[in-house]
């Protein structure tokens, strides 16, 4: 069974498995819920945020 992730999760194993959630929903020709995506959206900011804090801006 998938892990339940709380929905201000940020986390990358949480933006990957909604991911995959919605790769799986599309894949079946379903919509994919607009919070779903946000979600997503709100996942890769904060990947990146971190990624800049870690690396740097160049």
């Amino acid at each position: 069974m998938a892990r339940k992730y709380d929905d201000s999760d940020t986390s990358a194993e949480a933006t990957r498995a909604r991911y995959d959630q919605m790769l799986a929903l599309a894949q079946d020709g379903k919509d994919v819920p607009a919070e779903l995506s946000s979600q997503i959206q709100r996942g890769a900011d904060a990947a990146m945020d971190r990624a800049i804090r870690k690396h740097g801006r160049d």
